[in-house]
């Protein structure tokens, strides 16, 4: 059990690590950490949203952490994009596949506009076109990889946890 902590705390500072090497090098403008949103849509898809909060709760403060080093707005807005998520996938029954993965990978692109706007509101600044453009189009571009390389994580890590289970039943 301890092992699959590590393993998951790995995953999650190897994602910051992409956000903050890849997101500055693709889109140097950008203020919105689509990885890091995409990567909490796929959690909350393939563990759900209380399973999964412990892990996504610590992408969004670690990387507010190493970012800036206090908890900015995108916590709560992260907070609400898993809440988003849940709701829509519960309420409206979508396959891992397809159209539905379609949709919802929209949601991510929408609340990285969102907090673009967010941003632009709070600092009374506008970002320009190309930062929504460019988020829009490494949230979409990404979502798939990314949810494919968690789907993969995740289940192999329940390959890992059922046999060390079964390790542990054959033992007593």
């Amino acid at each position: 059990m301890a092992r699959i902590f590590w393993w998951r705390l790995l995953f999650g500072l190897a994602v910051i690590l992409l956000q903050f090497s890849l997101g500055t090098i693709v889109f140097p403008g950008n203020p919105v950490p689509g990885l890091l949103l995409n990567t909490i849509v796929a959690l909350v898809l393939v563990r759900g949203f209380r399973e999964g909060a412990s892990q996504w709760l610590v992408l969004l403060i670690g990387y507010d952490l190493l970012r800036v080093g206090f908890v900015t707005p995108l916590v709560p807005m992260g907070i609400l994009l898993a809440y988003a998520t849940s709701f829509i996938s519960r309420r409206y029954v979508f396959e891992h596949r397809g159209v539905g993965m379609i949709l919802l990978s929209f949601l991510s692109v929408a609340f990285g506009i969102l907090y673009v706007f967010f941003l632009a509101w709070t600092n009374s600044r506008f970002f320009g076109a190309g930062v929504f453009l460019s988020d829009s189009l490494l949230a979409f571009i990404f979502f798939f990889p990314v949810f494919s390389l968690v789907q993969y994580f995740e289940s192999r890590l329940e390959t890992v946890y059922r046999s060390d289970f079964r390790g542990m039943r054959h033992s007593l």
